[in-house]
């Protein structure tokens, strides 16, 4: 008797606002397909499902690891040291003082899987490198080349694709490398794109100054002061920096490089294969963290993008719908 009654509440409930529909918006005279008329029918049904298999779809993926990037602190973890240039926002300081970055956030959701207790580092590039051939430090972030092959180990999955362009104040032009003749360009030191960038002018004999900085944010200022004609920095990580001071970028571009993961020779080939594991997972997703972080780190609030999580829930819930109105 109850379910007779919560059946025709529920068929009366339905047939009213039916009605009401039927009313407010009159069909067309066109002739509707069995399909169509079988979604029609479905349509409340198949609605409400299809919100809620997007809502848990939507929760699913932006959930994916939303722990706290934290340390481990347990004095019986191993220590896996890494170091670092001060680089925003892959690596550098927050106003408290602590580590913050896309490279902090990749190595601290390894090393929460790992079991490993971090230390960070920070120095120029050249004393890096020695650290690390000394075994004082576990781990850089490389473009590996034939000399440094020779000198360590390193992952083989790359945690980061990068590449230079050239910066300069409204009305500058740059279009060519030929415009770097007579000019000076400001970049940081510590990269690879600093030699690049030598052997670049050298090879087209172009009388180019070029200033060495100790930190991305001192190459724009000297752009910005008029102390430099350009500023030369990696594409992603000055976007930000060049869109609030409403710099123009140059089409022309140098030093792309895959960055790896490298170790010092003969040793630590545990956490490299580590890091090769949870990094092919992380790249083989496209919502896993590793792309919220770039979203994070890389663009600005000025951006706005759909995330690929919500895109693939929603084409699915449309997929869900229309098998579900077509009866299947």
């Amino acid at each position: 008797f109850e379910k007779n009654v919560s059946k025709n509440m529920t068929g009366g409930f339905v047939s009213a606002v039916g009605g009401f529909l039927r009313r407010r918006f009159p069909a067309p005279s066109l002739r509707v397909s069995s399909f169509f008329r079988s979604l029609a029918r479905r349509f409340p049904v198949g609605l409400c499902l299809s919100v809620l298999f997007f809502l848990c779809t939507a929760a699913a993926g932006n959930a994916l690891d939303m722990r706290p990037l934290s340390d481990v602190t347990s004095s019986a973890s191993p220590v896996v040291r890494y170091g670092m240039v001060e680089h925003p926002p892959l690596f550098f300081r927050d106003a408290q003082g602590a580590y913050q970055g896309f490279f902090v956030d990749l190595l601290r959701y390894v090393a929460e899987r790992e079991g490993w207790r971090l230390e960070f580092t920070e120095a120029p590039g050249e004393r890096l490198m020695e650290m690390l051939q000394a075994g004082e430090l576990d781990l850089l972030s490389m473009a590996p080349t034939p000399r440094l092959e020779r000198l360590f180990d390193f992952c083989t999955v790359q945690h980061h694709a990068t590449w230079y362009t050239f910066f300069t104040r409204p009305g500058v032009q740059m279009l060519t490398y030929a415009d770097l003749n007579g000019r000076s360009v400001a970049i940081q030191r510590g990269f690879y794109a600093v030699s690049e960038l030598r052997y670049l002018t050298e090879q087209l004999g172009l009388r180019c100054t070029i200033l060495e900085t100790s930190s991305m944010e001192e190459a724009f200022d000297l752009l910005l002061r008029g102390e430099a004609d350009v500023c030369a920095a990696e594409q992603l990580t000055a976007l930000s920096f060049a869109r609030r001071h409403n710099l123009r970028r140059s089409p022309v571009v140098f030093a792309p490089s895959r960055i790896y993961f490298g170790t010092t020779k003969g040793r630590n080939a545990a956490i490299l294969r580590a890091l090769d594991a949870h990094l092919r997972e992380l790249l083989d997703s496209l919502t896993s963290p590793y792309y919220r972080w770039q979203r994070q780190w890389f663009y600005d609030e000025e951006l706005t993008f759909f995330p690929q999580w919500a895109l693939i829930a929603f084409l699915c819930s449309a997929v869900f719908l229309v098998l579900l109105g077509a009866g299947v």
